[in-house]
């Protein structure tokens, strides 16, 4: 599953920030959704190595 940031939720035109500050603020929250995706995928490697690894195993430790 990979997360995409939504622009349709970027804001525009508040009142007490520029759109500078938004700008920079949705910068970093690009970057946290990147993040979060190259973590997710991460997580999704090791699980697989591991369930790899335990099936490898299991079949060798029957075979003793």
């Amino acid at each position: 599953m990979k997360y995409q940031a939504q622009e349709h939720l970027k804001p525009r035109g508040l009142t007490g920030i520029s759109d500078g500050q938004i700008e920079q603020h949705w910068h970093l929250y690009e970057a946290y959704v990147k993040s979060t995706n190259e973590l997710l995928e991460e997580i999704e490697t090791a699980f697989l190595e591991t369930v790899s690894w335990e099936r490898s195993w299991s079949s060798a430790s029957r075979t003793v």
